[in-house]
């Protein structure tokens, strides 16, 4: 059975309603919201949500979102449920079906302001406020009946929108709980179609698997273990327009002048003709023989260098340096390859023996100062299972080859193996070349990490990319803005994406850009202009993404101070206010890593800077510093690079542990710009909980009274409702007064 609806049921105006007017609905003991969860009312029994399959096509900007609800009864009788869906405003629902035992449903489709009304309902009647942070868009209701003992129901839900044009970027939002409690499982998959090239596919809500099929279809699918992770599914893709697309994501801060921004830039896919002009490759692998690398190591090692070589085109460059206490090479100089080079190279890996000390200083700096062959793009594959033992051995003087000695300014990607490696300053070496780290466990294959790694380097498309802020006049506009991440941008590659987070520091209207670089050889300077809009919830990840990684670069600063065994001074001023400000953003956005998880430790008060201020330096003194190798380090690397580079939301703060398990945060909640921290049985927003206060003697507004409503109201008004989502009891700043908020 099909029901079309093509006309929206409104019953009552809101505006017209009394403040007990919610109070007339109906609420049924089993109510469904398949966003969060199940409210069983009677507490006689409820249904489950077993899953949720989320289909969706966006053809030429016109999104059919399908929702596939799989109900299960676990008693021995028949059950009748209430489904609730909330949607966006501007959808028109397409089709409504029972898959299961079904009867007629009872279909409705209630708008923004008398679905909040009945919300209201629901949270005076169940005593819960969940439903709150839907209030502001439009809500299916409907009746699920039978849903068989012991059995299933399915409902498949479609609806269809009009995706409208933020210049050349669209946004596709499935709305989804923020709650922490949210434990329903999602699947989430579709495809984009589009008569013009599609250049970016991002999503700032969950991690994706995308993939491009031809320049204008991308297919897109949650990534498997982000299908528990709660909040609004956003996605939003980019159309070429020109050789470059770019967009650009703004946050006014709520509680100073300026905001935030993130600019989106995506590249056009490499056509036959474009593949011609892609700079070719010189590769020099750096090759690790002491003892340490002797049997399995050494065989791996050795296969992914002939495949590597295997897999450069006719006509690209390459060459071998191996090291133990000494330094030898293949070629003095980069050659062709070939099938007779090829060849040789084979017979030279087949011959290296493992011996010796490590001597890592004289090896690089071998290959950084051979002259790379001209119209050729010099990267170096350094391989190292060891800590430099032979010749100049000292971190920092390591690191300066990189900085001072590259003249060529050749990439170095750096391969760390095992657990006995520096791994800061494999990071340093890889981060100032514009190149990345990788390592390589113990139960982990040599061959396909690096083949990983330089599958990816397929181009690149563009080359040495800057971004520049201008003003009005097309000067300099480095006065307008702050806080650029990251520093410098790298090559980007296919599939690749330019994302540069910041802060504008006035109440501008406009910011203007200019990215140039080298595009498939040709030097390009593009400028783009962008409105700085107002607030928009939708918006809320940049300041939470920026200020997650201006505490990762803090913390990779202090990293490198730790070189050569160096001591820290404490009293340092640039060091303290290192530490100053890593606390100071921590809390403010809820960003914790391993080094702050203390922040939430039961007992833990915020308000004493000093002694937070203490064990964050013990902490960073005892690990980030002392620790240069072993597998902790290499587990604080592992983190770093992915907080440096976050480009989607970390509701549970989640981060490895030193046992290689994922660790989440669950005493902090991150909702719409605000944060709460779980201080025994209540929830304390930040703003507060930065401050000296005795709970217990605050003003409490039970959920029900005129003020919850009034609370209600002005949330939903500032679109901060999420924060009453959290039940029990909650404080925060309501009319420049803390108040207590007994949410049950």
């Amino acid at each position: 059975m099909k029901l079309l609806v093509f006309c929206l049921l409104v019953i009552i105006p809101f505006q017209l309603m009394s403040q007990e007017a919610h109070k007339s609905f109906k609420v049924r003991p089993n109510i469904v919201i398949p966003q969060f969860h199940v409210f069983d009312q009677d507490r006689q029994g409820a249904v489950k949500i077993i899953k949720v399959d989320v289909n969706f096509r966006i053809k030429n900007n016109i999104a059919v979102t399908n929702i596939m609800i799989d109900l299960y009864n676990p008693l021995s009788r028949i059950l009748e449920s209430e489904l609730l869906i909330p949607i966006p405003k501007n959808v028109v629902i397409k089709g409504f079906d029972f898959l299961g035992q079904r009867t007629k449903p009872s279909l409705k489709i209630m708008p923004s302001d008398q679905a909040k009304a009945y919300y209201k309902s629901i949270v005076a009647t169940l005593r819960d406020p969940a439903l709150l942070e839907f209030a502001g868009m439009n809500l299916i209701r409907s009746s699920v009946f039978p849903v068989p003992a012991r059995g299933h129901q399915k409902i498949k839900v479609t609806y269809e929108q009009l995706l409208k044009a933020d210049s050349n970027r669209y946004d596709y939002i499935i709305p989804r709980s923020e709650s922490l409690t949210v434990r329903v499982p999602w699947t989430i998959k579709g495809e984009i179609i589009n008569s013009n090239e599609i250049i970016s596919v991002y999503s700032p809500s969950h991690k994706i698997e995308s993939k491009k099929i031809s320049a204008g279809h991308s297919r897109i699918n949650l990534g498997s273990k982000t299908i528990l992770e709660p909040g609004a599914f956003s996605l939003s893709y980019m159309l070429r327009k020109g050789d470059i697309g770019a967009s650009l994501f703004t946050y006014p801060s709520r509680d100073s002048k300026g905001g935030y921004f993130l600019f989106l830039g995506g590249l056009p896919e490499i056509k036959p003709e474009d593949k011609k002009n892609l700079i070719k490759k010189e590769i020099c692998l750096v090759i690790d023989r002491s003892g340490s690398m002797r049997g399995q190591k050494m065989e791996q090692a050795k296969e992914a260098a002939l495949q590597i070589i295997g897999a450069l085109k006719t006509g690209e460059y390459f060459n071998i340096i191996t090291y133990n206490s000494a330094v030898e090479q293949f070629s003095n100089n980069a050659i062709k390859k070939n099938k007779k080079s090829f060849k040789k190279a084979e017979e030279y890996l087949n011959n290296i023996n493992s011996s010796g000390g490590t001597n890592i200083f004289d090896a690089l700096k071998m290959a950084l100062k051979q002259s790379p062959n001209k119209g050729t793009l010099p990267i170096i594959l350094f391989l190292t299972d060891g800590l430099p033992t032979m010749g100049e051995t000292r971190e920092t003087k390591i690191r300066e080859l990189t900085s001072k000695e590259n003249p060529f300014h050749k990439r170095v990607f750096t391969f760390g193996v095992g657990h006995d490696v520096n791994a800061p300053l494999l990071d340093k070496i890889a981060e100032v070349t514009k190149a990345v780290s990788t390592f390589v466990l113990p139960s982990e294959n040599i061959e396909v990490k690096i083949g990983s790694v330089f599958e990816k380097l397929n181009g690149p498309l563009f080359l040495s990319p800057k971004l520049e802020v201008l003003d009005e006049n097309g000067n300099s506009g480095n006065h307008l803005v702050s806080d650029l991440l990251p520093h410098q941008l790298s090559d980007v590659y296919n599939g690749d994406q330019i994302l540069v987070f910041g802060r504008y520091i006035d109440d501008i209207k406009k910011l203007h850009f200019r990215l140039s670089g080298d595009l498939f050889q040709k030097k390009i300077a593009m400028k783009f202009s962008f409105n700085v809009g107002p607030l928009k919830k939708e918006n809320a990840f940049v300041p939470r993404l920026w200020a997650s990684r201006q505490i990762a670069s803090m913390v990779d600063a202090i990293r490198y101070m730790g070189a050569d065994n160096k001591s820290i001074d404490r009293n340092d001023p640039k060091f303290k206010e290192l530490i100053s400000e890593i606390i100071r953003l921590s809390k403010k956005f809820g960003i914790l890593t391993e080094y702050t998880s203390f922040f939430v430790r039961e007992g833990s008060d915020l308000n004493k800077k000093t002694e937070m201020a203490k064990e964050l330096v013990d902490n960073l003194e005892r690990d980030a510093i002392r620790k240069r190798s072993g597998l902790h380090s290499i587990v604080q690397s592992k983190n770093a690079t992915v907080t440096r580079k976050q480009k989607s939301m970390n509701r549970f703060n989640g981060y490895l542990g030193k046992d290689l398990k994922e660790k989440k945060i669950t005493k902090l909640y991150q909702c719409n710009d605000s944060t709460f921290y779980k201080k025994g049985d209540i929830w304390v927003d930040g703003k507060v909980a930065l401050k000296e206060n005795n709970f217990k003697n605050l003003k409490k507004i039970i959920l029900g009274s005129n003020q919850y409503w009034e609370i209600v109201d002005e949330l939903i008004k500032k679109k901060q409702i999420s924060s009453l989502s959290v039940k029990g009891k909650l404080v925060l700043r309501w009319k420049n007064e803390d108040v207590l908020i007994i949410n049950q």
